[in-house]
């Protein structure tokens, strides 16, 4: 695949218990954007950070995952017939080549060494993302013992250049 070729990849993952909910988009530039909408929504780890990532792909990141989406003919895996799986986390892939549109649905049953390593992949950027806050927030949750009995604190840190405003109480809501 040639830069001119590829033009997006998109990754998404939903669902599941814990919930997860993270999009990954990189464009023709290598530009990644990451949403992590929960604390597991990159694995393997739990994370304190939610939030807006983003960042320029060093080169060789953005070269080796165009390579391994051309080389491992992963694009042909699109077109073949996809299991349904029991797998309560839902992933989907959408590659867009020029004019042409990629999807899939990713399983952990899978046994296509092509999609599993470029999940992986995805998952090593993802990563590398977080590191990149553009409006983000960090919690931190602390329990402290005293003569008076355990006191928890919440402490919230916003990241990033971008403002992200948070919503702590419902003011609509007459119980507050």
């Amino acid at each position: 695949m040639t830069d001119s070729e590829f033009t997006k990849l998109t990754y998404i993952a939903q669902g599941g218990q814990p919930t997860v909910n993270a999009r990954l988009e990189i464009d023709a530039a290598g530009q990644a954007t990451l949403f992590s909408g929960s604390s597991w929504s990159v694995p393997p780890l739990l994370r304190n950070t939610v939030g807006y990532f983003g960042a320029t792909l060093p080169a060789e990141t953005f070269a080796a995952l165009k390579a391994q989406i051309a080389d491992a003919g992963v694009l042909d895996l699109a077109r073949q017939e996809q299991a349904t799986s029991p797998d309560p986390t839902t992933r989907y892939l959408t590659i867009e080549q020029g004019s042409e549109s990629y999807q899939f649905s990713l399983l952990d049953t899978s046994d296509e060494p092509a999609l599993a390593d470029l999940e992986q992949q995805l998952v090593d950027i993802m990563t590398e993302l977080l590191s990149e806050p553009v409006r983000a927030v960090a919690v931190d949750l602390f329990l402290d013992e005293s003569d008076a009995g355990l006191v928890p604190t919440v402490d919230l840190s916003q990241l990033g250049p971008e403002p992200l405003p948070l919503l702590l109480l419902e003011p609509d809501d007459a119980n507050y």
